[in-house]
């Protein structure tokens, strides 16, 4: 019994551990211009490159369906982490210094609305509504990027305005979004 709860434990960690990678994996490819399949491609080579190394001590003995789901929570956990250290290196040698300004265009704006809970004595009451505000913001190669913004500068931002941004180069060539010049608003 206590082998099966460890086990258990370990799974559990196994797929919170894949969440957060997942979570910074998603980060930093908001603030990179590429598109977003290449730099899952590159860590799925990166996961099926460490596979062998790793199936050593994946594999149960004896346990089909056990090797199986190790493997699953095995990729589910590598491929963030193969993106996390391409995108990771990028944009830590990405030179501020360096960079060129571009102007990028408001295409749009939207607000989201989310309920709120808070928890009471174990149980979760609703607290009302949060507003979450967005711009959608087109740079002249294209891409295309909803940024959150304040609800001031949601107000005082109108559609068509040029918005500066500071894009910098890291060493795989993606350009990586310093700043985004919103703060005289």
């Amino acid at each position: 019994m206590k082998r099966k709860s460890l086990r258990t434990f370990f799974y559990v960690i196994g797929f919170l551990a894949a969440g957060f990678l997942w979570g910074a994996a998603m980060a930093l490819i908001k603030n990179t211009l590429v598109t977003p399949w290449l730099p899952v491609a590159v860590g799925l080579a990166f996961a099926s490159l460490v596979f062998p190394l790793a199936f050593v001590r994946l594999r149960s003995e004896g346990n089909t369906v056990r090797t199986v789901v190790n493997s699953v929570i095995y990729f589910v956990a590598a491929i963030p982490l193969g993106v996390i250290i391409m995108l990771g290196t990028n944009r830590l040698t990405a030179s501020e210094t360096d960079g060129h300004n571009e102007y990028a265009v408001v295409t749009g704006k939207f607000s989201e609305e989310h309920n709120q809970y808070r928890t009471v004595r174990n149980r979760r009451v609703y607290s009302g509504k949060r507003t979450d505000y967005y711009l959608t913001l087109t740079l002249p190669s294209g891409h295309s990027m909803n940024y959150r913004v304040t609800p001031h500068a949601f107000g005082f931002t109108r559609t068509g305005k040029r918005i500066e941004l500071h894009l910098s180069r890291g060493c795989f060539g993606y350009e990586v979004i310093d700043s985004i010049g919103l703060k005289n608003l």
